[in-house]
């Protein structure tokens, strides 16, 4: 598919009201503002291309060279594996196929292994025989409305997943009904609870902060991580969204090399890069979708950030008018490194 590059220099703003309504045409822009921000005055071509066919609902992307991992949460067939090089798409279905999945982090060392979550359990998914081979715990046993949604490895490669309560009738979920759990060798453990929906986590490159996402706050927060207890302490804002008049429900999430914070905005339109030591919006990517779910970034150099989204809860007049939503996007020439994700390490 065709894109087009859109040069941008800083606090230049382009207009894409109107572009965002035309199937063949992608834009994307970078401003930046701060001290810290990595594009100054220097001109810089972005392009955001899509990569994948739509689907209902992606979410989880995970980078393990060449491959990109993500998930269509509601489908019968929910897991995904893009090879990057040649463009092909593989589907697995995760017995029974009747239960959303919502995150899959491959094993270290087992080739083929994921861990994923199937409604509230934690599994083993085995891609060669297409089958679960083991299960780790079933989350909120009291809840079973609940599901997990979002979850990383730490850099120990510890499982963090969270959870987030059901629908209700007017399409948004009941609060305080869910939790953010820790799955290593002690099994699973509830950390955080009345969480509404558990979304993006991130570690710093010195492993001792944790950021953590549950969207409807519309926050990003941080916790004192202790990397050899996987203990979390004084949790607090990091950046307040609604407070700083930044259209972004934030979703999923990553961080890159200089430890900026990119998060995906929900009915956005955008991901943002933040800056967590000033608190601060400092640069903004602009896509063709208004539900962005979720950020990972891949490549030989980590400077390609893979961007998934949805078009759950979009009516056929806006599917028209954003004819992507629901497929994988790659943003290139950001200027910026990434860093790899984390592999589950057993035991866990």
């Amino acid at each position: 598919m065709n894109s087009l590059i859109v040069r941008e220099i800083l606090r230049f703003a382009v207009s894409l009201s109107a572009m965002r309504v035309t199937a063949a045409v992608l834009l994307c822009f970078v401003f930046s503002a701060g001290a810290r921000a990595r594009v100054t005055s220097e001109v810089r071509a972005i392009v955001v291309e899509p990569l994948t066919e739509p689907v209902s609902h992606a979410e989880g992307p995970h980078w393990q060279a060449p491959y990109l991992y993500y998930l269509d949460v509601f489908s019968g067939s929910p897991l995904l594996r893009l090879d990057t090089t040649s463009g092909r798409v593989e589907r697995w279905t995760v017995p029974p196929g009747n239960a959303p999945v919502a995150l899959a982090v491959p094993i270290a060392g087992d080739e083929g292994r994921l861990l994923l979550s199937r409604g509230r359990e934690l599994v083993e998914f085995d891609l060669l025989i297409s089958e679960v081979v083991a299960t780790y715990g079933v989350a909120d046993e009291d809840k079973p409305g609940n599901r997990f949604n979002d979850g990383k490895a730490d850099p120990a490669g510890r499982l963090w997943a969270g959870t987030m309560g059901p629908d209700n009738l007017r399409n948004k979920v009941v609060p305080d009904q869910g939790s953010l759990f820790l799955l290593d060798a002690n099994g699973l453990t509830a950390k955080v609870s009345e969480v509404d929906i558990s979304n993006g986590i991130a570690w710093n490159s010195g492993h001792n902060l944790m950021y953590y996402i549950d969207t409807p706050t519309g926050k990003v927060d941080v916790f004192d991580y202790d990397l050899a207890t996987a203990s979390i302490t004084n949790r607090r804002t990091v950046i307040d969204f609604v407070a700083q008049n930044v259209t972004c429900e934030p979703d999923g999430m990553t961080i890159d090399a200089d430890d900026f914070l990119w998060v995906a905005c929900w009915n956005g339109w955008q991901v943002v890069r933040v800056d967590p030591a000033l608190g601060q919006v400092v640069s903004q990517v602009s896509l063709p979708v208004q539900y962005v779910t979720s950020v990972s970034w891949g490549g030989d150099n980590f400077d390609d950030l893979y961007v998934t989204s949805s078009k759950g809860g979009l009516t056929p007049e806006e599917i028209l008018l954003q004819p992507y939503a629901g497929s994988v996007f790659k943003v290139s020439g950001l200027g910026v490194n990434g860093v790899p994700s984390h592999l589950i390490t057993r035991p866990f």
